[in-house]
């Protein structure tokens, strides 16, 4: 089975912060490092739709461990 999930950023509150705690040291040191704000917008937004899927499936996003590779 294949779910989909989507939000815009322009979903978002004005206020950030509340939901930047919700995620991952990871998650919001990377919006933090982000320079416009647009980006920290969309570095949030993506945060917050990975933590609803994983959430579908018994997850958090700021209990799972992710490993990056080179690319």
């Amino acid at each position: 089975m294949t779910e989909l999930y989507y939000m815009t950023a322009d979903a978002l509150p004005a206020d950030l912060q509340a939901l930047c705690a919700s995620l991952s040291p990871a998650r919001q040191a990377k919006i933090a490092r982000a320079r416009r704000d647009a980006d920290k917008r969309l570095l949030l937004a993506a945060g917050l739709v990975l933590d609803r899927a994983l959430q579908a499936h018994g997850c958090r996003e700021k209990d799972a461990a992710f490993t990056l590779g080179q690319y």
